[in-house]
C-alpha cells in the first residue's frame, strides 16, 4: 500500500515534468478520458532521443509549441465525437499531431473543413495492430459499415512480415447482447487498471529509461540523427529512419493482410501511409523503389477493395515548391501543421480515402 501511494506521487511528478502532454496523459494504450487542457512542448523528440535535457543542448530545436490537448471519454485524441462522425480514422503520434500542433491541426479536423464530413479520430501512438483493435473496439459500440480509415506510418509500422505478429479478427461480427456488452466492457476498461497499479507503471518506466540508456552506448542508429540544412534551417533526421527508407525487405505486417482483418476487410475503406521525413526530403525514389514488397501489398489490398494512398508524392511536391515552408519539425520526426494540411488536401480530393461513398 505505501509502495504505492509513493510510485502514484512519483508518477504525478515524472507528468508535470513531462516535455510534451503525451508523456503527461497517456496510460497504457491510450489517453486518460476527458482531458482538455492547454500546454507547451518544450522541444520535439529528436531533441530527446539526442539526450537533450533542454533546448540550450539541441543545435536543431524548433521552438517551443503552445497547444490545446483534448481526449474524449474513450481516451482517443480527438475534438469529433463519436456519435455524430461520418468516417473513423486509427492511427498513432501522427494521426495525434504529437509534433506539438494543436487540436485544430489534426488531419480529421483539417478533413472537416475540406469536406464539411465528421472524422472521429482513434488517435494514439501504437502499432497497425493497435490500430485494428480500436477500430473493433468502435465498430462494436457504433457500426458504420465501409467508412474507416488506417493511418500507417513509414517509420514503424512496417515489418518484415514472416516475424511480424498479427491479431485474429473474427469472420463476421460478434452479435453481442446489452448485459454482455456491459460486462466485456466493464473487463476492459477497470480491469487493465486493477492489475497495473501505480507501483507497476513507475518500475516499468524506471526500466524502460535504464534501457534507453544502455542502448545509446550500443544502438546508437536508432538515437542520433543526422542533420541537414534545408531552405538555410538546421533539421534532425532521425538515423532508424534513414535505415527505414532504404530497407527493400519491410512491408505490412501480417495483421494487414487482406485475409487475416475478418469482417473489417468489408469496413476499412481505405489505407493511407505517411512517409518519414528522410522519405519526403532525402530520398528521390519512389515507393515501389523503396519498399517492393509494400508495394505489392498495396496492389493486394486494392484487389481485396480497400483503398491504398501513398502521401510520399503530394509531400514530395510540396516541400519542393518555391518558398514552401518545412512540412516536419526540424527537432522531431513528425510533421507539422503545414504537412497535415497537404495530407488533407490531398485525401479530400480523392473521396475514395475521406468520403462514405
Amino acid at each position: 500500500m505505501l509502495g504505492n501511494i509513493y510510485a502514484a506521487h512519483q508518477l504525478r511528478n515524472l507528468q508535470q515534468s513531462a516535455y510534451r502532454a503525451h508523456d503527461q496523459f497517456t496510460r497504457g494504450k491510450r489517453y486518460e478520458p476527458g482531458i482538455d487542457v492547454f500546454g507547451v512542448s518544450q522541444f520535439g523528440d529528436l531533441c530527446a532521443t539526442s539526450g537533450a535535457q533542454g533546448a540550450e543542448e539541441c543545435p536543431f530545436w524548433g521552438g517551443k509549441r503552445r497547444y490545446r490537448f483534448v481526449t474524449d471519454v474513450r481516451g482517443w485524441k480527438t475534438l469529433q465525437p463519436l456519435e455524430s462522425a461520418d468516417m473513423i480514422i486509427a492511427g498513432d503520434s501522427f494521426l495525434a499531431a504529437l509534433g506539438g500542433d494543436d487540436m485544430v491541426d489534426q488531419l480529421g479536423w483539417q478533413l472537416k473543413g475540406l469536406t464539411g464530413l465528421g472524422y472521429y479520430e482513434a488517435a494514439h501512438p501504437g502499432d497497425p495492430g493497435d490500430y485494428l483493435q480500436r477500430l473493433l473496439e468502435i465498430d462494436k459500440e457504433r457500426p458504420l459499415g465501409r467508412r474507416y480509415i488506417l493511418l500507417v506510418y513509414e517509420g514503424n509500422d512496417l515489418a518484415i512480415k514472416d516475424r511480424s505478429a498479427s491479431i485474429a479478427v473474427d469472420p463476421m461480427p460478434p452479435d453481442e447482447r446489452p448485459l454482455l456488452r456491459l460486462w466485456r466492457d466493464l473487463l476492459d476498461n477497470k480491469l487493465p487498471r486493477l492489475l497495473n497499479p501505480p507501483l507497476t507503471r513507475l518500475l516499468a518506466i524506471y526500466i524502460e529509461s535504464y534501457r534507453l540508456r544502455q542502448n545509446r552506448h550500443t544502438h546508437t542508429a536508432f538515437d542520433a540523427s543526422d542533420i541537414h540544412a534545408i531552405r538555410g534551417v538546421p533539421v534532425a533526421f532521425s538515423v532508424n529512419n534513414r535505415l527505414v527508407s532504404r530497407d527493400a525487405g519491410l512491408s505490412l505486417p501480417r495483421s494487414l493482410d487482406p485475409s487475416n482483418l475478418g469482417y473489417l476487410r468489408d469496413k476499412i475503406k481505405c489505407l493511407v501511409l505517411v512517409p518519414t521525413k528522410y522519405s519526403v526530403y532525402l530520398d528521390n525514389r519512389p515507393l515501389q523503389r523503396r519498399h517492393p514488397l509494400l508495394w505489392a501489398d498495396f496492389q493486394r489490398l486494392r484487389q481485396s477493395g480497400i483503398e491504398v494512398m501513398d502521401l510520399t508524392p503530394s509531400l514530395k511536391r510540396a516541400a519542393k515548391a518555391e518558398g514552401a515552408p518545412l512540412l516536419y519539425w526540424p527537432d522531431d520526426t513528425h510533421w507539422n501543421k503545414h504537412g497535415i494540411r497537404v495530407a488533407a488536401h490531398a485525401m479530400a480530393a480523392d473521396p475514395a480515402c475521406s468520403r462514405p461513398k
